[in-house]
């Protein structure tokens, strides 16, 4: 027996939806999209010093979300080790924030396409360092919780 994509696809979206429909009925029913964001990385997410509200490209995307879904909007600051146990605990709906996509976070949630795509870089004073053995003894800052801090502790161990 031939097997059929679309049908195969309708049958995946039939038994995914009831999740889906559950989670929007409520953000519905409470009238809010609460949405975690980071607060300390500019452009996307920083505390306006006039407002002391969070604003950015991130909360940009959640005021269109909302606004699409006809609700309020709350925004709650998140930080990089939060971001999942935050969705999965459901105290917020969405996380719109920098975050590196990969498999073992792909095992815990969703992700959407990407809209911002970079790699990891990191800043040193030039002509200082030609190769990461020059690192190895090197106070570096990063954000704890990140894949960043991950890829530095597997390639700069001490």
């Amino acid at each position: 027996m031939k097997s059929n994509p679309l049908i195969a696809s309708l049958l995946c979206l039939a038994v995914l939806a009831p999740a889906f429909a559950d989670d929007l009925d409520d953000i519905k029913k409470k009238n809010t999209l609460i949405v975690g964001v980071k607060d300390s990385t500019p452009p996307f997410g920083m505390v306006n010093p006039k407002t002391q509200k969070i604003s950015g490209y991130d909360i940009d995307f959640a005021a269109a979300i909302a606004k699409h879904l006809g609700v309020g909007l709350t925004v709650k600051a998140v930080e990089s080790n939060q971001r999942i146990p935050k969705l999965v605990s459901k105290d917020v709906d969405m996380i719109i924030a920098t975050m590196t996509k990969n498999a073992e976070r792909e095992k815990q949630v969703d992700f959407s396409y990407g809209y911002f795509i970079t790699g990891q870089k990191f800043i040193v004073h030039k002509g200082k360092v030609n190769a990461i053995e020059h690192l190895t003894n090197a106070k570096i800052g990063t954000v704890t919780g990140s894949t960043s801090e991950k890829q530095l502790k597997r390639e700069l161990p001490n």
